[in-house]
């Protein structure tokens, strides 16, 4: 029997689209798996595009094509002046040249609703597993899937090395549930049965996620995600949530004015080391953050325009570090800054570019959307995105393999749910 070419692009269609819910549901759990749905799906999508010819090789239209094609060009220019071109140019082809054909992937399969919905489940049920697994290590001190212990005996890292990496992940995976658990409508009188499941799904996965984060301690994303949760009321727009916003900023800067953290505050894990203000610059963490920004404004400053190179950041370290700084190398802790020293000023402002019309894309596209559960799914996601994004400039998340991943498959998923919901399909 003849296998025509319509049946060949079917077959690379669902293959693309299977690999795509395998690696959003392993993505908090394993490289390797993430790697192999991930060059599935990429060579899939490519003999797609090879078999439909001419017009298959155009990219699918979305407001942040052309940030993110400066972004990848600047990258890709800088391996020419690198400090370390081999450097550079293995994590230009393996790490961002595969990113962003993933947040074309996202973006091209998701082509109806039922994909999106799919997506958002592969994220729930490893939403689910994460958090029960979190809570098995907060009690009995180790994870069951990695067998990780408690950082420090104290801050839940479930299935990740560290207790930032989960709590990264747990701002995106967690968005689109808490979106749904707080604004997902359902009828006074008559609820139906299939909307009072997915409202009471997304409510359980919500409440898992918001102890999960809360217990890695991980001051930088606790706080992302408060400020998450306000520009989600805020985003709303009825007078329930304008008066809950006015009073979640009335009582934050009340507790973070009047409650006073105690000493040695790095090892207290309570309400007013989240919130007290007085320890953000004295406090361990804190400093040594401040040095490790120091040593990345150095790095900048010796090459404002250029950078080091892409990707250069570490094996450049101990030429810009601080006299007094720990032996080691170290991340800049702050994602933007490390663009910066790694591709120059133009690096960063075209992803800080990227950020900014993703924002007032998604703000002004939120309304438009018709259909509930994918305009609430996007208003969470969106939110949880901008968490994240939050996050990183006290972080490392967006050199992170996995989480870099999520979020260009999130950003992807954040533009195919938007053209679904318009039908521009």
């Amino acid at each position: 029997m003849r296998i025509g070419k319509e049946e060949i692009i079917s077959f690379l269609d669902k293959t693309t689209e299977w690999a795509l819910y395998v690696l959003i549901f392993s993505l908090a759990f394993s490289n390797t798996l993430v790697e192999i749905c991930a060059i599935a799906a990429i060579i899939c999508w490519v003999a797609k595009k090879a078999l439909l010819g001419k017009g298959g090789f155009k990219l699918a239209y979305t407001e942040l094509n052309l940030p993110l094609g400066i972004f990848y060009v600047i990258a890709l220019l800088s391996i020419f002046w690198s400090t370390n071109p081999d450097i550079s140019l293995r994590a230009f082809i393996r790490k961002l040249t595969e990113y962003l054909a993933l947040y074309f992937i996202v973006v091209e399969t998701v082509r109806e609703r039922r994909v999106a919905y799919n997506m958002i489940k592969a994220l729930g049920v490893s939403l689910l597993v994460v958090c029960l697994d979190g809570i098995y290590q907060k009690f009995v001190f180790f994870d069951f899937i990695r067998n990780f212990k408690l950082f420090s005996l104290h801050n839940m890292t479930g299935p990740f090395k560290f207790p930032n990496g989960l709590s990264s992940w747990l701002l995106i995976a967690s968005s689109p549930f808490i979106g749904l658990a707080l604004f997902y409508p359902l009828e006074r009188n008559a609820p139906d049965r299939e909307a009072l499941r997915l409202k009471t799904a997304a409510s359980i996965l919500a409440v898992l996620a918001v102890y999960c984060l809360y217990s890695t301690y991980t001051r930088g994303a606790i706080m992302s995600f408060m400020a998450s949760v306000f520009l989600m009321l805020l985003l709303r727009g009825t007078k329930i949530t304008y008066t809950i916003c006015a009073l979640f900023v009335i009582g934050f800067v009340a507790l973070s004015v009047t409650l006073p953290v105690p000493e040695g505050a790095h090892r207290y894990h309570g309400l007013r080391y989240y919130i007290g203000m007085s320890d953000l610059i004295g406090g361990i963490t804190s400093k040594h953050r401040l040095r490790m920004w120091t040593t990345g404004w150095r790095m900048f400053l010796d090459r404002p325009f250029l950078g080091q190179g892409f990707n250069t950041f570490m094996v450049n370290y101990n030429r810009f570090k601080v006299p007094d700084q720990t032996k080691g190398l170290w991340y800049a802790h702050n994602c933007y800054l490390q663009f910066a020293a790694e591709m120059g000023i133009f690096g960063a402002l075209s992803f800080l570019w990227m950020i900014w019309r993703m924002t007032i894309n998604s703000i002004k596209s939120y309304r438009l959307i018709q259909d509930d559960f994918l305009r609430f799914a996007f208003l969470g996601l969106f939110c949880g995105i901008a968490a994240y994004l939050l996050h990183a400039s006290v972080d490392t998340s967006l050199y992170s393999l996995r989480l870099a991943i999520l979020f260009y498959i999130s950003l992807g998923l954040l533009m195919g749910i938007k053209r679904v919901g318009y039908g521009k399909i």
